[in-house]
């Protein structure tokens, strides 16, 4: 579509079945569009100028690949997950089986999703909405809170991917 002004003074005659009387109603025209642009573009820029979008995909984690080998267990609240190594233990624990660690610089927080399975096989989908560590205790221990909350608060060693 051209959308040059001369295009558009020509579109908009055509529609009002006009033709040009000269140099005065061309500057007219002229004036009326710009006034008409210059109001789209305050109210939707977007729609003129389209903003361009760059989006980053991070790579699957699998928690049975072994690089991660690692597992997730519930806490006391049930919108919050912790990650263990096999053998239940903290990742951050320096006796843990896996020296893989979640992202908590905030670039995973609320677009990362997780792939859970419970312990009875079946799995299931949550968003994630904030991972973190904390320090305050010994050892450090690694976490992600969830869009819903977990069935329970019993599960453990549930197999999972972030993705």
């Amino acid at each position: 579509m051209n959308v040059s002004l001369a295009a558009l003074r020509a579109r908009l005659l055509d529609l009002r079945s006009w033709d040009s009387s000269g140099e005065t109603l061309n500057n007219r025209i002229r004036a009326a569009l710009n006034l008409a642009l210059d109001r789209l573009a305050g109210d939707v820029p977007e729609a003129l100028v389209p903003d361009e979008e760059h989006i980053v995909l991070y790579a699957d984690v699998d928690s049975e690949a072994s690089t991660v080998d690692a597992r997730l267990k519930c806490t006391s609240d049930r919108r919050v997950l912790e990650f263990v190594d096999t053998a239940g233990a903290g990742i951050a624990d320096g006796a843990s089986l896996t020296t893989w660690r979640p992202t908590i610089t905030g670039e995973w927080d609320g677009i990362m999703h997780f792939e859970i399975t419970d312990p009875d096989g079946v799995a299931h989908r949550r968003q994630s909405l904030e991972w973190w560590k904390d320090t305050s205790g010994s050892p450090t221990r690694y976490y992600a809170s969830l869009d819903r909350p977990w069935r329970n608060i019993t599960d453990a060693a549930m197999k999972f991917r972030i993705h």
